[in-house]
């Protein structure tokens, strides 16, 4: 479970940190005259699909960050009684 947390939370730090890369760059384009048009064009498009990317990777592994830690949270007070184990005879 602490591997999982650990990895939702790394995954959401990272997209965070790709999404605020992304709008950095297209800010200082746009200061310096850079026009974004469609993807028809001979433009890069490697910012549209690294922006989008990671905001669904950011809202998906938020949600399964706090999904996770409701989990441990659940586990934490209600610990597994023996009493739904067999006995053996």
């Amino acid at each position: 479970m602490k591997r999982w947390i650990i990895g939702a939370a790394s995954a959401l730090v990272l997209s965070l940190i790709a999404l605020s890369g992304v709008s950095a760059y297209v800010a200082i384009g746009r200061n310096l005259g850079e026009r974004w048009s469609s993807f028809n064009g001979p433009g890069p498009t490697w910012p549209v699909a690294v922006g989008f990317g990671s905001m669904w990777l950011a809202a998906i592994s938020a949600t399964v960050l706090i999904l996770l830690v409701l989990v441990a949270i659940v586990r934490a007070y209600f610990p597994r009684t023996k009493a739904h184990q067999r006995e053996a005879p």
